[in-house]
């Protein structure tokens, strides 16, 4: 028996079907996708656990937009404050 035609008729014997073959690449192209996500999350961690070792002592990062919003917030309380309405006084 020739090899090559024993290949093809074989395939036909396993009773592997085209749905089937779909189905099994589908499922290699999630667990790809699924490998690649979870490398690229992976970066991500320890590229943020890199981070806060380089930063310096002190004010640096957001700590130092602290006094702005303080005087930012003040100055909202005491323009709501110049705006509240007396309640007795709509009453008249």
């Amino acid at each position: 028996m020739d090899p090559a035609a024993a290949l093809v008729s074989s395939n036909a014997r396993t009773g592997v079907s085209r749905a089937h073959k779909r189905r099994l690449r589908l499922l290699v192209a999630s667990q790809v996708t699924v490998a690649v996500v979870l490398l690229i999350g992976g970066g991500l961690v320890l590229r943020s656990f890199e981070s806060p070792q380089g930063m310096q002592d002190g004010q640096a990062g957001p700590l130092a937009l602290a006094p702005a919003v303080r005087d930012r917030v003040r100055a909202f309380d005491a323009t709501i404050g110049t705006l509240r309405i007396d309640p007795a006084r709509l009453l008249r």
